[in-house]
């Protein structure tokens, strides 16, 4: 975390002050006005933003509210479905229903191991509050079995009364010498998952 940031003051909230990135402030890739440059920069820390035109500052206002709002709405959302983590009971019982889901798929589960990673790589540097709560714990999961036995278990992921979330995932044909001519060999299945 930068320490000492630079105060810094949008004087004029035009095209370039901050109206093409009006209808784009949560979008991160793209940086078009001054004042959402200094907004994701982070050795800078906006103080004011000063315009002539108070409309302009109205619709500023309005569109973080929204922007604020439909935050507020979404990890609320994501809140409610994860599990609590500080119940070893909920952690167990959360990896004895994915051991369950996989075997009704058809999934063999040889390895769970917990990931060295968390959700909060996914925020951006000035979403703070959205990145501790999201320090949720990833496990490493690897299976076998064929790609449509995959895709079931991915689509009922959704069903389990909470959340869990795929973050990473990677197949390849597994070696195996007892495979009958015809039948398609299994895929070694690697996952990573939160909940």
């Amino acid at each position: 975390m930068v320490k000492n940031k630079y105060s810094a003051t949008v004087i004029g909230l035009g095209n370039i002050g901050l109206l093409y990135d009006l209808d784009k402030l949560n979008d991160s890739k793209y940086f078009l006005s001054h004042t959402k440059s200094l907004f994701f920069h982070n050795k800078f820390e906006i103080k004011f933003l000063i315009d002539n035109d108070s409309k302009k500052l109205v619709q500023e206002i309005v569109k973080l509210e929204q922007d604020i709002a439909q935050t507020i709405t979404t990890v609320s959302g994501i809140e409610g479905r994860f599990i609590d983590l500080k119940s070893k009971k909920s952690v167990a019982n959360m990896r004895s229903r994915l051991t369950d889901l996989a075997q009704r798929n058809n999934l063999r589960l040889s390895k769970v191991t917990k990931s060295q990673q968390d959700l909060a790589k996914f925020t951006s540097a000035n979403q703070k509050k959205l990145a501790a709560f999201l320090e949720r714990p990833m496990f490493n999961i690897e299976l076998s079995g064929s790609y449509h036995d995959l895709l079931d278990f991915i689509k009922q992921l959704d069903l389990l009364p909470n959340r869990v979330v795929v973050t990473h995932f990677s197949l390849e044909e597994q070696i195996s010498l007892f495979v009958k001519a015809g039948q398609a060999k299994p895929l070694a299945i690697k996952l990573t998952l939160s909940f």
